[in-house]
């Protein structure tokens, strides 16, 4: 039997629409299914490597073109005194563990601004915001990367049923340092790590925020440089 044009028309048109729609789906290069760990950061890419001034031993991760350590960094830079960057001043470095404990291994040591700015290895730098914005986007995008970055255990749930822990697709293992538990309201796992860039004109200084309720990697700029967080370096 012979179709009617009109039936003819449609029938194009339906698989113009179905045909289009697909090809969309394969550009969101955000859909978890559709992220390629083997391709973005393979595990020929992974490794270890020893930091000479201490002995200690650090994890790795290549993704995209970019060498990062797969852990925090945990150097207690002896130095009583650095310069700082910007203004050339001797400026006092301050390094200490988490909730001020003795032993920072598993989670890394916190450090101020002029710390972490000469804390990093030889052949290492501390990285700037646009380099963490790089490894956002290698990851898929601001919407999803946090959760790629995320180690899949140390987010613990605060209300029952829900799951903060992340995927650590390319082994990049972020752990949460900061908890705050003042009321169900406050409460949050966060880790923050400096960047070596400047807040535009303001003076301060850019880190990178990983909160449990928030998707996105959030770039907030620091009041005090004397605040101590973490130091993921990037190697040169």
């Amino acid at each position: 039997m012979r179709k009617s044009p009109f039936l003819v028309f449609f029938e194009c048109k339906a698989i113009c629409l179905v045909t289009l729609a697909l090809v969309a789906c394969s550009d969101n290069g955000t859909n978890a299914a559709e992220f390629n760990a083997a391709s973005v950061c393979p595990q020929s890419g992974r490794g270890t490597f020893v930091d000479e001034r201490d002995g200690q031993v650090y994890k790795f991760t290549t993704i995209g073109n970019q060498v990062w350590m797969a852990e925090n960094l945990n150097y207690s830079l002896s130095e009583l005194a650095v310069l700082e960057p910007d203004s050339g001043k001797l400026v006092s470095p301050i390094v200490k563990c988490y909730d001020d404990n003795e032993d920072c291994s598993g989670i890394g040591r916190l450090y101020n601004w002029y710390a972490a700015h000469y804390a990093c290895p030889n052949g290492w730098h501390l990285p700037s915001e646009a380099e963490w914005r790089t490894l956002v986007e290698n990851m898929g995008g601001n919407e999803v990367a946090s959760a790629r970055l995320r180690a899949q255990f140390g987010w613990k749930p605060i209300n029952r049923g829900e799951n903060l822990n992340g995927t650590d697709d390319c082994g990049f293992s972020l752990f949460p340092v900061k908890t705050y538990a003042q009321d169900t309201a406050s409460t949050k796992y966060e880790l923050s790590v400096w960047t070596s860039t400047n807040h535009y004109d303001r003076g301060r200084k850019l880190y990178a925020d990983f909160i449990s309720y928030h998707k996105d990697v959030i770039f907030n700029s620091a009041d005090r440089f004397s605040d101590n967080m973490a130091v993921r370096c990037l190697k040169d």
